[in-house]
């Protein structure tokens, strides 16, 4: 028997092929690659030589991992979408964008957590180019000029355009195939003792390490259908917790 093989029914599995989204999550990494800690999560391995995860305990980690979300975000917490492989990044940013959160998916500036003050400090000097882009002095300027600050804005918007609206570092980091972002954010708590300030949610294949994050949701981090099926699951969550706030809200001030 193979080492990953265990007794898990395969009647999960043909029940999660119905899904061709949480089917695709099944497909882990290859097994030369595999973590040790992945082990109980793993049902065999493949002809292919990749792991196959367990269909079930996929379910149960994503289950749990709305659950803390929705635990976080109904006590006001902001959760930041970090994706920054370039085939996934569009996937990242319309899933934040569908439940009102801010993402990173160009590239992770390093000390975004640890050194958050000389972030802050670009993401208000981007605030104040935007501004005198839409100001009259910029049509005071030379032609020149106003090509040089338009490119200035581009590239600091590209880095900083989904978190421009952050006014403090963020409650909660979900890291898709961003490992700077995981290990910046797992360094954040160990240095600065600050377990209670910063969640960390993730994806975890089977080459990872479950244990970096308060909730690894396990699945395929490299396949677009699953990362889709997975990061849209959690942008789901978090937007019907303030869907439901925003009626809330409204109902109140309406009375």
């Amino acid at each position: 028997m193979n080492e990953f093989e265990t007794k898990d029914p395969s009647k999960e599995l043909k029940e999660e092929k119905k899904s061709p989204s949480a089917w695709d999550c099944i497909g882990g990494n290859l097994t030369k690659k595999w973590n040790p800690k992945m082990k109980p999560y793993i049902y065999k391995k493949n002809r292919k030589g990749r792991s196959v995860l367990k269909a079930q305990e996929i379910i149960e980690k994503l289950d749990k991992a709305k659950l803390k979300i929705r635990e976080l975000v109904k006590s006001g917490s902001t959760v930041l979408f970090v994706g920054i492989s370039p085939h996934l990044s569009q996937i990242v940013k319309e899933a934040a964008i569908n439940c009102w959160s801010p993402y990173m998916v160009h590239r992770w500036p390093g000390g975004f957590l640890t050194n958050s003050k000389i972030i802050f400090r670009r993401i208000n000097y981007l605030k104040s180019l935007i501004s005198l882009q839409k100001s009259e002095k910029f049509t005071g300027l030379s032609k020149k000029s106003q090509s040089d600050l338009e490119k200035k804005i581009n590239k600091l918007i590209k880095v900083y355009g989904g978190v421009i609206d952050l006014k403090k570092t963020p409650d909660v980091i979900f890291p898709i195939k961003s490992s700077n972002a995981l290990k910046e954010a797992v360094k954040f708590r160990r240095d600065y003792k600050k377990m209670d300030n910063i969640s960390i949610i993730s994806i975890c294949n089977t080459d990872g390490d479950p244990n970096l994050a308060d909730c690894s949701i396990l699945g395929n981090d490299f396949r677009e259908r699953s990362v889709s099926f997975l990061v849209n699951a959690v942008s789901e969550t978090i937007k019907e917790i303030r869907a439901n706030d925003q009626n809330n809200s409204t109902e109140k001030t309406s009375s």
